[in-house]
């Protein structure tokens, strides 16, 4: 919420990630990593591994990964002014 109050391009680039990840039918990942944070989170969304299970879920799969090398990495990657990466991928 403060995102979008405070900084509307960016909140305006988070929703068509998110609106990308929901309605695409393709596998996707959404990596969110908050500059001095510990934690990434991931959102990945696929359809394979309900292919073999029999429960009924929605195909979304968050993932909060608590890597220091993975921190490390993209902290490196920001410049002066940046606080947030965010990374997308489909398939």
């Amino acid at each position: 919420m403060k995102i979008t109050i405070f900084e509307p391009i960016l909140g305006e680039l988070l929703e068509k990630f998110f609106i990308q990840h929901i309605y695409d039918s393709d596998d996707d990942l959404l990596l969110i990593y908050i500059k001095d944070c510990d934690k990434v989170l991931l959102l990945y969304k696929s359809y394979i591994p309900l292919l073999t299970s029999n429960d009924i879920k929605l195909p979304f799969w968050e993932l909060l990964v608590d890597s220091k090398d993975i921190c490390d990495k993209l902290k490196d990657e920001f410049e002066d002014g940046e606080n947030i990466c965010l990374m997308s991928y489909s398939s």
